[in-house]
Order: structure tokens, then sequence, then C-alpha cells
């Protein structure tokens, strides 16, 4: 069980490092959405062969007030692997505050039948508050109702839950920046640096930093007409150099104004 902790610490490392949109790090933020989203990326350890993340993510707003958005991702570090499903829904409510609820699929398996396969289902939720449209603060709770996996038909260990918190402020024509913690429950907390600049419509950088582990992001994008490709190189203490990559996209679906990535 402890591998499996460690490893899990691990992958939401790789998820903040890789900078998702914050509709699917943090769905309320969908919420404020004008145009659908859709995502995919993948992220690999250099020094360890067979080591990989791989996600994709669609947002669809609706109604002016109202979202959903789905996310798959799985993740392979050796012999273990993880599958996680995600669909969330999300409202505003007025112009600065909304809210998320969104429902996960976990399945935890190693590639011998031997050590079996734990599989579970969580309810989780986010918040976003945007007093202004400079800057938005969210919030992310993973299963707060403590639910377990099963094995069996039998129930084992819960489910890891967490908090995730971010800031993000863009009242600079050219520069955004984004502040994160994140804790779970086997886990201390870990903060979080990132800056994002577009010096030019075609291409953008974004340089990043964390603590108490120590993680150093470098990188940038072009940004086409239609989708954008972003590749970065992540620097971690315990885990050596990994190598990013994301490519996504924005189409118009009813919606109003609001956050932007």
């Amino acid at each position: 069980m402890k591998k499996i902790i460690l490893i899990l610490a691990f992958c939401n490392c790789l998820a903040w490092s890789a900078a998702q949109s914050a509709c699917f790090l943090f769905p309320a933020a969908s919420a404020f959405a004008d145009e659908g989203r859709w995502e995919a990326g993948c992220q690999s350890q250099c020094r360890l062969a067979g080591t990989f993340t791989a996600y994709s993510g669609l947002m669809l707003p609706f109604d002016g007030d109202k979202s959903s958005s789905f996310l798959l991702q799985r993740e392979q570090l050796g012999d273990f692997r993880r599958l996680r499903c995600d669909a969330a829904y999300s409202q505003s409510f007025g112009s600065i505050f909304s809210l998320a609820i969104s429902c996960s699929y976990h399945s935890l398996s190693f590639s011998d039948p031997f050590y079996g396969c734990k599989r579970g289902a969580a309810v989780s939720l986010s918040a976003c508050f945007r007093p202004a449209e400079t800057y938005s603060v969210v919030f992310a709770w993973e299963n707060p109702f403590a639910l377990p996996y099963w094995v069996d038909g039998e129930q084992r260990e819960r489910i890891p839950s967490g908090l995730r918190a971010a800031c993000v402020y863009r009242g600079m024509e050219s520069l955004a920046v984004t502040i994160g913690a994140e804790k779970n429950c086997f886990q201390p907390a870990s903060y979080g640096l990132l800056l994002e600049g577009s010096p030019a419509e075609s291409w953008r950088w974004r340089l990043g930093c964390g603590f108490p582990y120590f993680r150093l992001l470098a990188g940038g994008g072009i940004v086409g007409k239609r989708c954008r490709c972003d590749f970065f190189a992540l620097l971690h203490s315990g885990w050596g150099p990994m190598l990013c990559m994301s490519v996504s996209g924005g189409f118009r679906s009813g919606g109003r104004g609001g956050i932007h990535e």
C-alpha cells in the first residue's frame, strides 16, 4: 500500500506540473467560460522506462451559466497502472461565484494479476470565486466523503482525499501569475508558482517552481488559429527530468464571457 501511496503522490505532482487548464483541474472555473474546450497531453519520466501519464479532456458550456466537463487519465509506473475517469457539472451563481460537483471512477492494478485490482468511485467538490476580471481564486476538495476502494466485493482503504487551491492574477497584458497549493491525506502540503507570458500572438512561455519537493518547470508553446501546442521540461528533486507535451483548442459553444486560458 505504501508503494501505491507514493505513486499517487507522484502522479498528483505530474498533474500540477503539466499545468492543465483550470476547467479540468478545477471544474467550477468552467462555469464562466464563453467557449468549449478540448485538451490532450502526455508526460514521461526520462530515467525510468515505461513511465508515463496521458490525459484527454472536453469541456462544454451551455445555458449561459452552466457547463459540463469530462476527463480521462491513464498513468503507468513500471508494473503499476492507474485509470481515472471524471465527469463534472458546474454552475455559476451571479458573475463572481460558481460551484461544481464531479464523479470519478478509479482503477488501480498491476501487470501481474496476482496482485489483483482495486476499483472505486468518488465524489469531489470545486468552487471558483472571481471578484474581478483580473484575478480569480479556485478550490477543489477530492473525495470529501472518504469513499473506499473495493476488492472482490469488499471495502478496502479509502480513496485518497485532498485539497487543492490556486489564485490566478491576470492584471498585466502579457503576463499571468498563478500561486497554488495542494495537500492530501498521506503527504505534506506542497506549493507552486507559475508564470506565463505571451510576448507575441503566435507563441508564449511558461516558467514555474514548487516546494518543499523541489520542482522546476520551463517551456513554451505555439499558438495557432485553431489549436495550441505546448512543450515543457520538468526537473524534480526525487524523480529527475521529465518531458511534457499538451495540445489544446477551443470552439464556439453557447456560453458567456469569462475565464480565458
